[in-house]
C-alpha cells in the first residue's frame, strides 16, 4: 500500500499535536526500515507483521499516526494473513470409506508418512505445516485409488457414461468440475463426507455430460437420479463441520 499524497497531508496536520497526548489505539506488530529511493511511506502486511518502509530521514515518531490512520486496512489485511497454527491431527476418519486411520507420530530429522496396517505413521520434526502437507499428499493419493472406479460405477448405475477420465485434486473450494474435453475433477476432501453426499457430486458432474449448464433439465435429471440430492447440498454448504483444519494447509 502506498500512502500518496492526500494521506501525506494527513499526517501533516498531525504534526502540531504532541505525539505522547496522540490517543493511538494498540498498533500492530511491525518493522520499520528507512530505503534511499523510497518517496514516500509504504506500508505491506507480510507473515502478520505490518511492514513501514520511509524515506531515508524520515521522523520515526510520525509512525505511530500513520498506522493509526490505515488502522482499518491494516486490520483487514492481518486478518487474512493470520491463519490458525496448524495441528497435526491424532487420528484421520473418513466417513465416505467407513476407515479411520491413527496417526502415530515417530521422531524424524526429515517429516515423512507411511500406511502401516490400518494406521498412519507420521514422522515428525517440529514442522508441523509440512507434515500436514504430507499428510494431504497421502489423502490425496488414496482418493486417487477410490474415487475413479467409484465414479466409473456410479456412472454405469446412472446410465451417465460420456466421460473421458476422472482426475482427483486438492481444490480450496470446489468439489468437483466437468470440463469441455470431458474430464471429471473430483475434490480429494470429499473423502470427509458420507458416501452419499459423495454419490450426489458424482452424479451432478455426470450429469453435465447431458446438459452443460444448471438449467431446469439438469436439475431435473440429478434429482431423478439422487432423492437425497437437498440433503447432500445442504451438507456441502457448511463442509466446516465436516472436513478438519489441517487439510486446509497451503
Amino acid at each position: 500500500m502506498v500512502i500518496k499524497s492526500g494521506a501525506e497531508k494527513a499526517e501533516a496536520r498531525t504534526e502540531s499535536h504532541n505525539v505522547q497526548e496522540l490517543k493511538i489505539r494498540d498498533l500492530p506488530p511491525h518493522t520499520v526500515r528507512e530505503h534511499p529511493r523510497a518517496k514516500r511511506v509504504i506500508l505491506r502486511v507480510k507473515c502478520g507483521v505490518v511492514q513501514v518502509t520511509v524515506p531515508r530521514g524520515f521522523p520515526r515518531q510520525r509512525v505511530g499516526a500513520i498506522l493509526e490512520a490505515h488502522h482499518a486496512w491494516l486490520q483487514r489485511h492481518l486478518d487474512e494473513t493470520n491463519t490458525p497454527q496448524v495441528e497435526v491431527p491424532e487420528r484421520v476418519a473418513l466417513p465416505a470409506l467407513g476407515r479411520e486411520f491413527p496417526v502415530v507420530c515417530c521422531p524424524a530429522k526429515r517429516p515423512y508418512v507411511q500406511a502401516v496396517g490400518d494406521h498412519l505413521r507420521l514422522g515428525v520434526s517440529d514442522a508441523p505445516r509440512q507434515e500436514c502437507l504430507l499428510l494431504c499428499r497421502w489423502l490425496q493419493n488414496l482418493a486417487q485409488s477410490v474415487l475413479p472406479g467409484w465414479c466409473a460405477q456410479t456412472a454405469r448405475r446412472s446410465g451417465l457414461s460420456d466421460y473421458a477420465r476422472v482426475q482427483v485434486r486438492r481444490q480450496k473450494t470446489r468439489w468437483g468440475s466437468f470440463s469441455m474435453k470431458k474430464t471429471i475433477s473430483l475434490n480429494c476432501k470429499l473423502l470427509f463426507f458420507p458416501p452419499e453426499v459423495v454419490e450426489y457430486v458424482m452424479v451432478h458432474e455426470l450429469a453435465h455430460s447431458r446438459h452443460k449448464g444448471h438449467g431446469s433439465a439438469f436439475q431435473a435429471l440429478v434429482r431423478s437420479l439422487v432423492p437425497h440430492c437437498s440433503s447432500s447440498e445442504a451438507i456441502l454448504r457448511v463442509p466446516g463441520q465436516w472436513v478438519p483444519q489441517w487439510v486446509e494447509v497451503e
